[in-house]
This record gives structure tokens, C-alpha cells and sequence, in this order.
């Protein structure tokens, strides 16, 4: 999630950013259809859901992602069901 510089409603945005990570929409969310893994420690996490510190680190060299964007965006493209 995140505020785009230049927003018409900054305020507003950061009103509905923090509504959505709020530890009670937090819980909702995990416990909904979509399983969310919540972020706050001390929120219920499902069993079906895996806990946030179950995610391992994987490093990223974007220098090297840029020159495979003509490979990666088709199956990107399909992937979204974009046009």
C-alpha cells in the first residue's frame, strides 16, 4: 500500500491507509475469503493463513530485472488477464 506524492487527497489516503492496517480490519481480512496475512503482532492469524514471519527474505538484484522486462511482461500481462 502505499501514497502517491502529488495525491488530489493526501489526508483522505492516509485515513483509509491506516483504516485498512488497523489490527481490527487486520483480523477481518485474514479471517476473510482472501486470507490477508496480517502485519500487526497480536492479531489472530488463522490456521489457513501462514504468519508473517514465516517469509524469508529473497534478494533482488534489479539491476538484472530490467533487461528480462520483454520476457516477463507477457506472462505478467496473462497472468492479470490484462489486454
Amino acid at each position: 500500500m502505499a501514497l502517491v506524492r502529488g495525491a488530489p487527497h493526501p489526508d483522505a489516503a492516509r485515513k483509509l491507509i491506516d483504516y485498512l492496517l488497523s489490527p481490527g480490519v487486520e483480523a477481518r481480512l485474514a479471517a476473510g475469503p482472501a486470507a490477508q496475512m496480517p502485519l500487526h503482532p497480536g492479531v489472530p492469524v488463522p490456521p489457513t493463513v501462514k504468519p508473517v514471519s514465516t517469509i524469508k527474505d529473497m534478494p533482488v538484484r534489479f539491476a538484472e530485472l530490467g533487461p528480462t522486462i520483454d520476457q516477463i511482461l507477457p506472462y505478467l500481462k496473462d497472468w492479470a488477464g490484462a489486454q
